[in-house]
């Protein structure tokens, strides 16, 4: 059995891939295999600066994202998910 550790060290940084649809939509792809139950929450943290690396920090503070969603998952003073999940 695979040890929760040695998944993290053997599949660091995750599996992924990324990649455009045909109407210009980013998709990740994670892959995730355990030979047991195991808790899984994979996440996805890379920055883009659309304005590109030379135009700096207050670009990317410019920057509107729109995310097409039936719902979301609040989170506590903590930034830490309640469990709950709200409609938008």
């Amino acid at each position: 059995m695979f040890s929760i550790w040695s998944l993290l060290v053997f599949f660091y940084p995750p599996p992924c891939s990324y990649s455009l649809s045909s109407d210009g939509a980013l998709l990740i792809s994670f892959r995730a295999m355990s030979d047991a139950a195991t808790p899984i929450n994979l996440a996805n943290h890379v920055y883009w600066n659309l304005g590109g690396h030379q135009t700096g920090k207050r670009s990317l503070e410019e920057h509107l994202v729109a995310i097409n969603a039936n719902s979301y998952t609040p989170v506590d003073e903590r930034t830490l998910p309640t469990g709950e999940i709200r409609q938008v």
